[in-house]
């Protein structure tokens, strides 16, 4: 699905300032959707060892504090509030209050605030089955006290569908998602945004 075999068009710097005006694009097509709903491909590169992982998963948004993702290894609940991550492999629950930073990796921070914590470039354009994709890349701001080096997004231009997005840490791993189905302004229920342990597992709560 984004194996994008075309062309790719190199763009000029000179236009750079572009870069501005289909982050802001983006920006206002998802602060614009209520909820969100992704499912997705993740794949874990580790740079040292030269290895990787892959699962599948679902990410459901809700504003930019209420979020629940659904992975084969594991489930990452928040409610604002709360933060659970449940372990399904150690068969562990981890129950702590949410943090700001914890929105990191899960799209939130670039999908609702890119100018205020990112440089954005353009890098190419693509086009793949008649649509025009673009390459962004997304650069920490000096002040900013963000746990990746950069992060790069393809992008359809017009609708403004994010198809993918590659996580590089500082130490040169990567963390990416394609994302396989989209869904603006799906009905979720409050449950969806709290999480009850099963039975047997071992809990955590690290609220103390």
């Amino acid at each position: 699905m984004f194996a994008l075999l075309c062309l790719m068009l190199f763009l000029n710097p000179a236009d750079a300032g572009n870069a501005d005006k289909v982050i802001k694009s983006i920006q206002n097509t998802y602060r614009n959707a209520k909820n969100l709903e992704l499912e997705f491909r993740q794949v874990n590169r580790f740079k040292f060892t030269g290895t990787e992982n892959s699962v599948s998963g679902r990410l459901m948004l809700s504003g930019e504090d209420r979020f629940r993702f659904d992975a084969d290894d594991q489930v990452l609940v928040s409610n604002g509030e709360i933060l659970w991550r449940f372990n399904k492999i150690e068969n562990q629950v981890l129950i702590d209050r949410f943090r700001e930073e914890e929105k990191e990796d899960f799209f939130n921070s670039f999908l609702y605030n890119v100018q205020d914590h990112y440089y954005g470039d353009i890098l190419a354009e693509e086009k793949s089955e008649g649509k025009k994709i673009y390459e962004i890349k997304l650069t920490p701001k000096p002040e900013q006290q963000s746990p990746f080096a950069a992060i790069r997004i393809w992008v359809t231009d017009k609708t403004w569908e994010i198809r993918k997005v590659i996580y590089v840490r500082f130490n040169g791993d990567e963390t990416e998602y394609a994302i396989e189905k989209l869904n603006f302004d799906p009905r979720f229920d409050e449950a969806d945004f709290s999480f009850t342990p099963p039975a047997d597992t071992r809990v955590i709560d690290l609220r103390m």
